[in-house]
């Protein structure tokens, strides 16, 4: 058979196998190849700081020490008031600003559903004159309001940070 654009585009893919990873104020809907794991809150140091209210501190995954972040404060709201020593824990692959960390860490208000996105689910807001920091797209998936992060703007966050041994 010879491969033609036209085979191509016929066997373009209709869905997305995505997770709806809940925060405490947005659904975010990203692709499973993405996340890398979900795993229980274990902040191995906290560390609170007025200048980068969107990091929590360290979790220690897979012997790795990760970056935990809060999206609400990195897309310019407030950190939720939830507890780092459980809950569930997004663990994304870093492919961006952040890659020399290998992963960064989202904290969620409870553990994420996999949902199957069509691209008539998806509502296109790079022409937009008003956007909400941090969401490249809205989605509406089952009945469900969700977003897709600007990853980028995550990394970008903790771009400067340095490898953590754990010490």
């Amino acid at each position: 058979m010879k491969l033609t654009v036209n085979s191509i585009e016929d066997k373009a893919v209709e869905r997305v196998n995505s997770l709806l990873l809940p925060t405490a104020t947005k659904g975010l809907l990203m692709p499973m190849t993405a996340v890398a794991e979900v795993v229980a809150c274990r902040v191995s140091e906290s560390r609170r700081d007025p200048n980068a209210p969107w990091f929590y501190g360290w979790i220690t995954w897979r012997e790795q020490q990760i970056p935990l972040l809060s999206w609400e404060s990195a897309t310019g709201g407030e950190a939720p008031d939830l507890p780092l020593t459980s809950g569930p824990v997004a663990v994304i692959n870093a492919i961006g600003p952040a890659a020399h960390l290998g992963f960064i860490a989202l904290r969620l208000e409870s553990y994420p559903r996999p949902v199957h996105v069509a691209k008539e689910d998806l509502l296109d807001l790079s022409g937009a004159e008003i956007r909400e920091t941090g969401v490249l797209m809205q989605a509406i998936v089952d009945g469900i309001p969700a977003v897709v992060p600007e990853m980028s703007l995550m990394e970008q966050c903790c771009a400067g940070l340095a490898p953590h041994s754990g010490a």
